[in-house]
């Protein structure tokens, strides 16, 4: 009786408050959620083979990474930007959940297998009280749900609030994270092996600034991820 209630509610509710898919607009179908199948098949992919890797090469001859990877290529023209805008400025916060676990469903099985634990790039407690969560590390408990390492959010420091990097250059870019990032000293890690993600790598000076703190870990090694990659 009580699941036919539920059936009944929700039916009634996708009547009222219809579901649409965040990236094209389009009715979604019940077993769907936040974007319809179309979009998620035809999602541009950026270009990670066993020969090349994309965004494993965003930070070539700057740190050893071990594995990369985006869930797709941003391009301010494509339906699918209005993706990270609704995620970042629309309260979105479970479109970065649903884009962890998207992420591992569309990647090789065991891809991230060695990983040890998974560091979302941190936001300042003051970006953090206007956008009321950080987008990198839902987007980190997406990836964890599924690959079952644990989420460390405390194990690097923002120290100071930046301006947004949007239109910034790269060498502007660097400027404005430079040494922005601290590494919590009274944290031992054990983990070896850190996943560090963020929402779009552009650049990859956030990264890159994030991997420098990092790197005074004795014997650590890399891997990153994001949303997406521009």
């Amino acid at each position: 009786m009580n699941l036919n209630i539920n059936i009944y509610i929700e039916n009634f509710l996708n009547i009222l408050l219809p579901r649409r898919c965040v990236s094209c607009g389009n009715y979604l179908f019940k077993n769907e959620k936040n974007i319809c199948m179309n979009c998620i098949r035809k999602i541009p992919s950026p270009d990670i083979t066993n020969d090349y890797n994309v965004v494993k090469d965003r930070f070539a001859g700057k740190f050893l990474i071990q594995t990369a990877s985006s869930l797709f290529v941003y391009d301010k023209n494509s339906k699918y930007s209005y993706l990270l805008y609704s995620l970042k400025y629309h309260g979105r916060k479970d479109l970065a959940l649903f884009f962890g676990t998207l992420l591992v469903q569309k990647l090789p099985k065991g891809f991230f297998n060695s990983v040890d634990c998974i560091v979302p790039v941190p936001l300042h407690s003051k970006r953090f009280q206007e956008r009321g969560y950080n987008q990198a590390e839902q987007f980190a408990n997406g990836i964890s749900k599924l690959i079952n390492k644990p989420v460390i959010t405390n194990l690097l420091i923002r120290n100071i609030y930046t301006n947004t990097q949007t239109k910034k250059s790269r060498h502007d870019r660097w400027k404005n994270v430079e040494g922005k990032f601290s590494l919590n000293n009274h944290l031992n890690l054990f983990p070896k092996h850190i996943l560090l993600v963020d929402d779009v790598i552009t650049t990859g000076s956030t990264m890159e600034a994030c991997l420098c703190e990092l790197s005074k870990i004795d014997n650590i090694q890399f891997s990153v991820a994001s949303i997406a990659i521009a």
